[in-house]
């Protein structure tokens, strides 16, 4: 689950167990996977209501991961990448895997101002509420490890055939990771090349 690195830092900051804390984070991710995924499909009260909020979650979760990764990009290199090639590098990672329908007919300035994704912050509400954490191992798990968490539960989400048909419609897609990993490359190849 974590690298030595990660444990060890978890420790110094004061998370002696930190294997049975992610352990928990992965079955809070996992129960919300499942009760948005019964809410979704079971013929309920809950359907309409559950599939309004899917259908906002899938507009904005990728896009506002994949800006995350371009501000990691930003600060790692300590260069500066314009608004114009963010909005380019977030369409163009986003259509390459699979997501042409939700970046179609979007400004450069909607696919660069994505509110965060409901599916995170219930995550991190849910997590608050049920791990008894220290602000300061909150915040590191906020950064090094609650995202792919958290993007492998939105990948399990899509990955339903029945979600999937109702709002992707794309029999191919990509995971979150090798979006952002596409996401990074182009980023990194664009500021490589000297640009500013």
């Amino acid at each position: 689950m974590l690298s030595t690195q990660q444990c060890d830092e978890l420790t110094k900051l004061g998370c002696y167990n930190s294997q049975d804390v992610v352990r928990d984070l992965c079955n809070i991710c996992t129960s919300l996977a499942n009760k948005l995924i019964i809410q979704a499909t079971a013929v309920s009260h809950l359907y309409k209501e559950a599939n309004i909020r899917l259908a906002q979650d899938i507009d904005s979760y990728v896009a506002s991961r994949i800006n995350a990764v371009l501000d990691d990009v930003r600060n790692e290199k300590q260069k500066n990448i314009p608004s114009k090639v963010r909005a380019e590098l977030v369409r163009t990672a986003m259509v390459k895997g699979g997501y042409e329908k939700i970046v179609e007919g979007k400004s450069d300035e909607k696919l660069l101002s994505f509110a965060r994704p409901g599916l995170t912050a219930e995550v991190n509400t849910l997590a608050d509420q049920m791990l008894p954490l220290n602000a300061r191992v909150v915040n590191y798990l906020n950064k090094a490890i609650k995202p792919s968490i958290c993007d492998q539960t939105y990948d399990a989400i899509v990955s339903h055939p029945e979600i999937n048909q109702r709002h992707l419609q794309q029999e191919r897609y990509m995971a979150v990771l090798d979006i952002l990993n596409i996401a990074r490359q182009q980023a990194e190849d664009w500021l490589e090349e000297g640009r500013e």
